[in-house]
């Protein structure tokens, strides 16, 4: 491996305070995911250039009047809301997130069909 590389891999692993062994693996596996998309890619793209030389596509002013619709951006609103709320959660205090973290589990956990009606965990979640 190049000396840049090792030098780089050294720096991440102290960061992250993983193993180099880890750091590699996680490499190997994103390239290899990567990879393995490439056929697909490659269709796809061939699909799209037929169609472009099918004469089927939009014209750019009718997907700019798309973007400016009333419906684009009522959707647009509703993710930056989503965006704020995520946000929010950050500025929780930390043990406030991990009550919050139990609840949503007792919650999810007690509407499962086998393990009862999800009553008790109403109860343990507002108590």
């Amino acid at each position: 491996m190049p000396d840049d590389l090792v030098q780089r891999l050294d720096a991440t692993a102290a960061r992250l305070r993983r193993s180099k062994g880890w750091i590699i693996n996680d490499a190997v596996r994103a390239y290899l995911e990567r990879e393995d998309l490439r056929p697909l890619r490659d269709e796809e793209t061939q699909e799209a250039l037929a169609e472009l030389d099918a004469g089927q596509v939009v014209d750019g002013d009718a997907v700019l009047a798309w973007i400016d619709s009333p419906e684009m951006l009522s959707l647009v609103a509703e993710i930056d809301e989503l965006k704020g709320a995520w946000r929010a959660l950050g500025t929780l205090a930390p043990e406030r997130l991990s009550a919050l973290r139990r609840g949503a589990t007792i919650e999810s956990a007690s509407f499962r069909p086998e393990i009862g009606t999800g009553i008790p965990a109403v109860s343990q979640t507002r108590g």
